[in-house]
């Protein structure tokens, strides 16, 4: 029975040892790191000396990117930054601010392209292929080009209670419509020399392409990509006389032309 107690008594004393020599290597730990951590923080081997953008963002001179230098590249809270640059340029996409050791930040995202042009409330807008708002003005810098009538596809036929925010996505049910339209004569090799002058989405059940060349296409929504593949073979065959045709009707199981 002692034997059995001095036993126990022994592990006891094992365990409290264990336990300090557990809680000095932590509170060494502790100190080793916090040592560290200031003397990386007081080091101008860390201090960033250079803010490097990607070169498709030549454009973006962000303040608060200009505010970087002489700052300890740790010190940097890489999540808040983006928010405010994306805040700033609505016109990028899927953003990156990365740090590049031992003194240098790195922007990296991807611009987004003017796809079409949305009539809403009297006004021109701009977006890109996601209905992403890029601009409301048709004389900022760099999108006045695109306002132009033949840069981009025009969209008509938007609800007049459509609004318009810059970065933010024209979420109407018309304008998703004519953006998926878009995107899918896009796509489609036997349409690449067709170019879309605009879509007019005022009956969902009656949509209609005007082509620059004069063509007219009527759809609605069902199985658009299906149809627009049977538009690009008829018209590949190269046996329409698209001067004589006045539209070609894509509602029906087979395509309906019409005369001029």
């Amino acid at each position: 029975m002692a034997r059995r107690k001095r036993k126990l008594n022994q592990q006891k004393i094992k365990y409290i040892q264990t336990g300090i020599i557990g809680v000095f290597v932590v509170f060494v730990g502790f100190v080793l790191f916090n040592g560290m951590t200031k003397m990386i923080s007081r080091s101008g081997f860390f201090i960033i000396r250079e803010v490097e953008v990607a070169p498709s963002l030549a454009a973006v001179s962000s303040r608060h990117l200009n505010r970087l230098k002489g700052k300890n590249i740790f010190r940097v809270n890489l999540n808040e930054l983006q928010k405010r640059i994306q805040s700033q340029y609505p016109y990028i996409d899927q953003l990156r601010v990365l740090r590049k050791f031992p003194d240098k930040i790195y922007v990296d995202a991807i611009r987004r392209d003017p796809f079409a042009r949305i009539g809403i409330q009297g006004q021109d807008v701009l977006v890109d292929e996601k209905g992403i708002v890029l601009s409301v003005n048709p004389q900022a810098p760099f999108y006045r080009e695109f306002f132009a009538a033949d840069k981009v596809p025009g969209i008509v036929g938007i609800p007049a209670n459509g609004n318009a925010v810059v970065g933010k996505a024209v979420l109407c049910r018309e304008a998703r419509e004519a953006l998926r339209v878009l995107k899918v004569i896009k796509k489609n090799e036997y349409l690449r020399s067709y170019k879309v002058k605009s879509v007019d989405v005022t009956n969902l059940s009656e949509m209609v392409v005007h082509f620059r060349n004069g063509l007219k296409i009527i759809l609605d929504r069902d199985k658009v990509t299906q149809k627009v593949k049977q538009l690009g073979i008829l018209l590949s065959q190269g046996k329409l006389d698209l001067k004589a045709t006045g539209y070609i009707d894509l509602r029906f199981k087979e395509p309906v032309l019409g005369e001029k």
